[in-house]
């Protein structure tokens, strides 16, 4: 007869001979009774199952994404397999650790477990699945994420750390370098500067090693910092990522300087910054993201998804009045997938015609006046003010006013946006133009909350219990769920991200933008670094960089630039072995067996080779 040693999600099941089924990605053999389904080893079996899996259940938001983070979706089933594999290895050996308790200690742990099981002892389930976490994350070489030492002493640590939820975790948006929950380890101290965020950030001293620890719930990380002459080195590491080194020095010091880390699955991350080299390094904001696709700049992506996006300019010069403040006639659209700006829509407001959350993002930037004078900027939504910036130059000071602001929004259908500017001086200031770059309001649909929820009532009928033996398996008679057919009609299709680069740059090119370079190909050695001039030091320009074996694409980046007083280089869509700077590059920066690009305040577009050996790289700029 055929037997089933374990149930079907076990990944440890055995049934009917030469009867193979897919679950959940394995092949398995198909689930059959028993010849004696309640003998002494299945009910053994099954007791154990149904203990330490619900056990597994109770874990709280912390650990949940933090085994998720790890070891994926199935983690869950994976857990289970390492108490259970190889005959109970792992369950015996816990068992030998908690027999070395007293009796008052695993009284404790039963008192502090998150169920109360009915075949084992609950303290010891809850012992079990704790040991068995630690020793997958320690083999794997993952963080411990918090967890203490087990001990016959602290089960209510245990218990304190299994139901921990996601509180103190940096979540999507930017926190100043002060907030608490950055944790900075040995000597830090406070640098007042009117142009960091929040009017402060943090600087590292030149001793020892200093520190700075945390954890966010994302899919990317971005660092914000200053350059500045006599700067070490910023070591940024994570198990996601990996580390990644960031040189802080400079001949001058660059304000608002960013660094970002690739994008990595959605989870609880841990990350340590630290102190390398021979000078001070700081730290001003920290940014998480949670996109896990481009939602902003490529219309492809845009045309892809049917995502509702806008994304408005000014075609003219335009001098802003003094006081105010004075709303934006957007007459420039780079595009509109929505159909927000339409008319009669009037051409200074932007109407939601889809209800939920979405992203703005807005910039103006004032011309030189060499006087000293402030700005403001509002974005309102009907008639609260949801975004404000404001900004001060002073005279003598050779730079332009930057206003800018970027959040995420609730809407519903029929909400107004409109963005206000004033100025402060007693005439009019003019402000730069920059074709398609500045002045910029973008907004995008990122999560609909309009969605309908079927409930379907089920009566329970006598019937077979054997689902080989029902009749109308194959009928489609369940509208309400999707087949192949109508799942395909309702939603996008996955974007092809190796296709992807060709396809920006196609839809770019289709949308009349200023082609600067086309497919121009260069061949680097390996530590060499190539300049390309850009026309301007004013707009943004996007580019697209190919690392290329043959007619192949070995590794890529999309993004864009500005080579302005304040240099900016941001990717949008980039391969794994691509890193991104702001300021000049040398051959033998980085980190060694990746390509970086990146933009200086000379006018310079760079691209630097450290793979190992000589490449030839096609980039497009416009």
């Amino acid at each position: 007869m055929p037997t089933v040693t374990l149930p079907l999600a076990s990944a440890s099941a055995s049934g009917a001979f030469g009867k193979m089924i897919i679950f959940q990605g394995n092949v398995v053999r198909a689930y059959v009774t028993p010849y004696d389904p309640k003998s002494p080893a299945q009910v053994a079996v099954r007791d154990v199952f149904r203990d330490i899996t619900k056990t597994e259940k109770q874990a709280g938001l912390w650990v949940k994404n933090a085994m998720r983070t790890v070891f994926g979706s199935r983690w869950y089933t994976g857990l289970y397999k390492r108490v259970t594999e190889n005959g109970n290895q792992r369950l015996g050996l816990a068992l030998d650790d908690w027999n070395a308790f007293t009796p008052g200690q695993q009284d404790d742990w039963d008192s502090n477990a998150p169920h109360s099981t009915e075949t084992l002892r609950p303290g010891f389930a809850f012992f079990v699945v704790m040991w068995c976490i630690r020793e997958w994350l320690t083999v794997s070489n993952a963080p411990l994420y918090g967890m203490d030492p087990l001990s016959g002493g602290n089960a209510a640590l245990a218990n304190e750390w299994y139901a921990k939820s996601l509180a103190g975790v940096v979540t999507s948006g930017t926190i100043d370098d002060d907030d608490v929950m950055l944790g900075y380890i040995g000597q830090w101290s406070d640098v007042g500067d009117a142009a960091a965020y929040g009017g402060t950030y943090k600087e590292s001293g030149v001793t020892e090693t200093p520190t700075c620890e945390f954890y966010f719930y994302g899919t990317q990380l971005s660092l914000r910092f200053v350059k500045k002459p006599n700067a070490g080195m910023l070591e940024v590491s994570s198990y996601a990522f990996g580390t990644e080194v960031i040189g802080q020095n400079a001949s001058q010091i660059l304000q608002a300087q960013t660094w970002s880390s690739r994008r990595v699955i959605r989870g609880l991350h841990y990350v340590t910054l630290r102190r390398t080299g021979t000078g001070a390094v700081n730290l001003d904001s920290v940014t998480v993201s949670n996109k896990t696709v481009v939602s902003a700049i490529s219309q492809a992506v845009q045309e892809v998804s049917e995502v509702p996006s806008v994304c408005l300019t000014l075609g003219q010069a335009w001098s802003v009045p003094g006081a105010g403040p004075h709303v934006i006639y957007w007459d420039k659209e780079l595009w509109d997938t929505g159909g927000m700006h339409d008319a009669p829509i009037p051409p200074y407001q932007v109407r939601a015609l889809v209800s939920g959350r979405y992203d703005m993002y807005c910039e103006v930037v004032f011309q030189n006046t060499n006087e000293t004078w402030t700005g403001e900027l509002f974005v309102y939504v009907n008639s609260q003010i949801v975004a404000y910036d404001t900004a001060r130059v002073f005279v003598g000071t050779p730079s332009s006013m930057r206003l800018q602001v970027g959040r995420r929004i609730d809407l519903n259908v029929g909400d107004l946006v409109m963005v206000y500017l004033k100025n402060n001086r007693i005439v009019s200031t003019p402000i730069n133009i920059q074709p398609n770059y500045t002045p910029l309001f973008q907004l995008e649909l990122s999560q609909r909350t309009s969605l309908m929820v079927e409930t379907i009532n089920v009566t329970q009928q006598v019937g077979t219990s054997d689902h080989g033996e029902m009749t109308g398996l194959g009928d489609d008679d369940h509208l309400q769920y999707f087949n192949q057919v109508r799942g395909d009609a309702r939603y996008a299709f996955a974007v092809d991200f190796n296709n992807l680069v060709t396809e920006v740059g196609g839809k770019m090119d289709a949308f009349n933008w200023d082609i600067l370079s086309i497919g121009v190909t260069v061949t680097i050695p390996n530590d060499g670094v190539v300049l390309i001039d850009l026309p301007s030091t004013a707009g943004l320009f996007m580019f697209l960089v190919q690392m290329r074996s043959g007619s192949t694409a070995t590794n890529w980046i999309v993004g864009s630039c500005k080579a302005a007083a304040t240099s900016v280089c941001e990717s949008y869509i980039k391969g794994s072995d691509v890193e991104v700077f702001t300021g000049e590059l040398l051959g033998t920066g980085g980190t060694v067996g990746k390509m970086a690009v990146s933009v200086h305040v000379d006018g310079k577009f760079y691209i630097r080779n450290r793979t190992g050996q000589q490449r030839n790289f096609t980039y497009k700029i416009w």
